[in-house]
């Protein structure tokens, strides 16, 4: 049976999957920091924390949403799946070439040399990420929320392993640009090996996914200056070491909605999707939503 044939979760089932999935990851990024903790300093955090807000910032400026397209479409043919993938290869191919370029400028503005080389080694990562099978996006589209649990914790189980055994050897920041490269090789390999299907490159449904795909473009790139341009302010006047407890500090403070409500609205997403024009479901499912946020994310955040 493939990911295909497999019957759809519900959304309790989904939510609950999802949940945990990302409860999962971040337990692992717990187990991962407390060890890191030992074995570098703060100040190797902070060198990775501001060649990420570069990397972040380049590759949300030229990111055309073509996932949230691809699951929108209720009938979206292998061609729109094929042009998604061609896209998202020139998205992060250009983004590349931006961040090798600009790596001497960020480490000018954040006053530290090393940020150069991290942003050149870390630029191979977000044009390897690009090269997953972008089929795996059924696993969201289609909720086999499973299958989805299954390629999020290996991939991010395999980073881990890598980071921490690099940071054994090698005692620096180094480690973790090693980690991050390794969980999305990873990740390119798990996507092939866990669906049948193949992208190749195509244009042939440019209009289509672009139509949709804009509003996205426009919405990410706000979204990410909203929630990380207090973090550029602050690496261009403080020493590494005070980003990276800043940046752990914002990580912490944002927990009810990456913790909560991100995981919840991957499997409302395709769930809207689904009830789209059945007006009654999606109604019951919006207030679910509202439900959720109401009774657990509320008390969370003024617990925190």
């Amino acid at each position: 049976m493939t990911a295909n044939d497999r019957q759809p979760d519900s959304v309790l089932r989904g939510a609950v999957l999802t949940v945990a999935m990302r409860w999962t990851d971040r337990l692992i990024g717990v187990a991962s920091t407390l060890i890191l903790a030992r074995l570098l300093v703060p100040d190797d955090f902070g060198v990775i924390a501001m060649a990420s807000l570069v990397v972040g910032f380049i590759d949300i400026l030229f990111d055309v949403g073509v996932n949230v397209a691809l699951i929108q479409n209720t009938h979206a043919t292998p061609a729109h799946y094929h042009t998604a993938w061609t896209l998202r290869l020139m998205q992060t191919a250009v983004a590349t070439l931006l961040i090798v370029a600009v790596a001497p400028l960020a480490a000018e503005y954040f006053n530290d040399p090393r940020v150069t080389p991290v942003l050149w080694a870390t630029s191979s990562g977000v044009l390897l990420a690009a090269l997953e099978n972008i089929w795996i996006i059924d696993f969201q589209k289609k909720m086999h929320f499973a299958q989805d649990f299954r390629f999020v914790f290996a991939k991010r189980l395999a980073g881990f392993v890598v980071t921490i055994a690099a940071a054994l050897v090698l005692r620096s920041y180094w480690a973790l640009v090693i980690g991050s490269l390794a969980g999305r090789a990873a990740g390119v390999g798990l996507s092939y090996a866990m669906h049948p299907s193949r992208p190749r490159l195509s244009l042939e449904k440019f209009s289509d996914i672009f139509s949709v795909s804009q509003w996205m473009f426009l919405r990410s790139i706000a979204n990410y200056l909203n929630t990380n341009m207090h973090q550029f302010l602050v690496g261009g006047r403080a020493t590494s070491a005070m980003v990276g407890g800043y940046s752990l500090a914002q990580q912490i403070s944002s927990m009810p909605s990456t913790e909560v409500l991100a995981p919840l609205n991957r499997v409302l997403f395709p769930a809207f999707v689904k009830a789209k024009h059945n007006a009654q479901e999606l109604k019951r499912v919006y207030l679910l939503a509202q439900g959720v946020q109401t009774l657990v994310v509320m008390p969370f955040s003024i617990g925190l």
